[in-house]
């Protein structure tokens, strides 16, 4: 287990990893993938966002809904290795007209940077959306205290109704929050293009005297 998260985040989190809680999320996953497609297929994926971005290093918190249920999901919310997901497509369309840069899929270069790039349920079952939510529920919520209670800001970005349901856990006195609609096309009540959260979050960061993010 303790191989799946940078050190920082498995000290963190260890009062809920040693609980029997989150043991029977490893069991349900194991029973659940002998008979169906589960993703992200491997541990290593599921908890990949606390690899790449390190406690310490969190700067910036990105919240997505589940896994995509296509198989594309790579363990980082939104990311893809190809530009598979619309959603992920009118995200580095906003970077773009936004910071002007080109930006890899798979968004590890967001991740090393220290952008969190967090899903609310660290799994799904295959083509069906939304099937593991409310398994991680209890784990996700305890990763936003633990954010909250960062003595650090931090800037969440979150966009749609299922990201912004974690408004009431943040500090908005200590922590800086964007929203936005879901930048899915399906969406068309708020909307996402036009937002600059990303230039938005780059000044933010300058005038806490903290290092701007290359979003390409």
């Amino acid at each position: 287990m303790k191989q799946l998260f940078s050190e920082d985040w498995f000290n963190i989190l260890k009062p809920i990893l040693k609980t029997k809680y989150f043991d029977n999320i490893g069991k349900f996953l194991k029973t659940e993938r002998q008979t169906k497609i589960i993703y992200p297929e491997t541990n290593e994926d599921i908890f990949k966002a606390f690899r790449l971005t390190t406690f310490d290093n969190t700067r910036i918190i990105i919240v997505g809904q589940d896994p995509y249920h296509d198989g594309s999901a790579t363990g980082l919310a939104f990311a893809n290795y190809t530009l598979k997901s619309l959603s992920l497509k009118n995200i580095l369309d906003e970077v773009y007209d936004n910071c002007g840069v080109y930006t890899n899929p798979n968004l590890e270069n967001w991740a090393r940077q220290g952008v969190l790039l967090l899903n609310m349920a660290l799994t799904v079952e295959r083509n069906k959306p939304l099937s593991h939510i409310n398994m991680w529920y209890k784990f996700t919520d305890y990763v936003f205290k633990c954010l909250n209670d960062n003595k650090t800001a931090l800037i969440f970005m979150l966009w749609g109704n299922k990201a912004g349901s974690i408004i009431d856990k943040i500090d908005s006195n200590k922590h800086y929050i964007l929203t936005a609609g879901h930048p899915s096309p399906l969406n068309t009540k708020i909307p996402f293009r036009g937002c600059k959260h990303f230039s938005k979050a780059n000044a933010i960061l300058k005038s806490i005297n903290n290092d701007e993010i290359d979003w390409s």
